[in-house]
């Protein structure tokens, strides 16, 4: 079913110039819309649009995923709400600040297990709309880790080993887990750290955090666009 999308309207004059002359043949407005959208699902930070009163303009396919879990923020009548009314009063008045003075701040939200922080940012003066981030909920995309294990040729156990390390395991926490021996760990770490070419494991782990992402296509079509009011 083809759903209506809510359009933003943003005055010419704060438009930026996204490049040079000729501009590529894009297929009509809508079309160019329809690829920023998609250029968005691509990013793995939630990224939110909203407007002044915290109504749900837009939300990443990232976005979408952490509104139906509730974590952190979820959805109400259209409006973004967080977990308890204190953080959601927290979220309105740094909305506020962002689309009215254009002020930056991060706000730290109570999470299951940890708190979650979540950027609030100015986009465009006078449109009174603020976008909302938050930070990952992974360290790294499982696709993202698959695709750097087969590019360096690591073996099965090389990538669960290095995918534990990512997330925050110790070699104490791995061998555990997968019922190896502190040597086995041992000598994994050891050759992931010679096919990727890095002195730490501290540098192993920065290296693949700092890929950039990829996204699994099996949840395409998630995104969040709520229909425009009639």
């Amino acid at each position: 079913m083809t759903v209506e999308h809510a359009v933003l309207s943003v005055p010419a004059h704060f438009a930026p110039t996204l490049w040079s002359e000729p501009r590529p043949a894009w297929p009509g407005a809508s079309g160019l819309h329809e690829l920023l959208l998609a250029m968005l699902d691509e990013v793995d930070h939630p990224m939110l649009l909203v407007s002044a009163g915290l109504r749900l303009l837009h939300a990443n396919r990232a976005a979408s995923r952490r509104l139906r879990a509730g974590d952190a923020l979820r959805v109400e009548n259209g409006a973004v709400r967080a977990a308890s009314d204190r953080d959601t009063a927290l979220v309105a008045s740094a909305v506020q600040g962002a689309s009215a003075r254009g002020l930056r701040r991060l706000v730290r939200l109570a999470g299951p297990a940890a708190p979650a922080p979540l950027a609030v940012l100015p986009l465009v003066p006078d449109a009174d709309v603020a976008l909302l981030v938050l930070a990952r909920a992974d360290a790294v995309e499982p696709l993202t880790l698959q695709c750097f294990a087969q590019s360096h040729g690591l073996t099965g156990a090389e990538s669960k080993v290095l995918a534990a390390l990512c997330w925050g395991a110790s070699p104490q926490d791995i061998a555990r887990d997968q019922g190896v021996a502190m040597s086995t760990v041992r000598t994994h770490i050891a050759s992931l750290r010679g096919k990727v070419e890095v002195g730490s494991v501290g540098q192993l782990v920065r290296r693949v955090t700092m890929l950039p992402p990829m996204l699994s296509s099996l949840t395409a079509g998630l995104a969040f666009r709520p229909p425009v009011a009639g």
